[in-house]
């Protein structure tokens, strides 16, 4: 099972670290600068993280955050959407990896203990996102 952690950023510069920290059991992390003027692009480099630069204008969160996936692979089988204030708990991977089912598009995973800064995130939704590309249609496996 191959896992992408993707999200947006602008000048997030001082939750990069543990942003990353907290990705880091995926197999691949991607993600979306929208014009940071911090070290943010730096950082996240640096700590291998595959990021790609693109302003909105005028700004749209959804654009913003369908391009990020959209530069996931499609060889990724999950894709988790995960905001620079939010952490992943520890052993995240492993909890993924166990209630996993082949061809299941839903599942719900409690995961107490993963926080955010201004509220506690009780459970993770994993939905299934179809994706156009080329005229096929993939399908891929999502946390929002």
């Amino acid at each position: 099972m191959k896992v992408a952690v993707y999200s947006i950023a602008k000048n997030e510069e001082k939750n990069v670290v543990n942003w990353v920290n907290s990705a880091k059991e995926a197999d691949v992390m991607v993600v979306v600068d929208t014009g940071s003027t911090d070290k943010t692009v730096e950082l996240l480099q640096k700590l291998g993280v595959v990021v790609h630069q693109k302003e909105f204008n005028p700004w749209r969160f959804d654009e913003a955050r369908n391009y990020s996936l959209g530069l996931v692979s499609l060889d990724v089988d999950i894709c988790v959407s995960l905001d620079f204030d939010e952490r992943l708990s520890n052993g995240w991977r492993k909890v993924l990896e166990e209630v996993w089912k082949e061809g299941v598009n839903i599942i719900s995973v409690p995961l107490n203990g993963m926080a955010r800064e201004r509220s506690l995130i009780d459970q993770l939704e994993f939905i299934l996102v179809m994706v156009l590309s080329g005229g096929e249609l993939f399908m891929r496996n999502c946390i929002l």
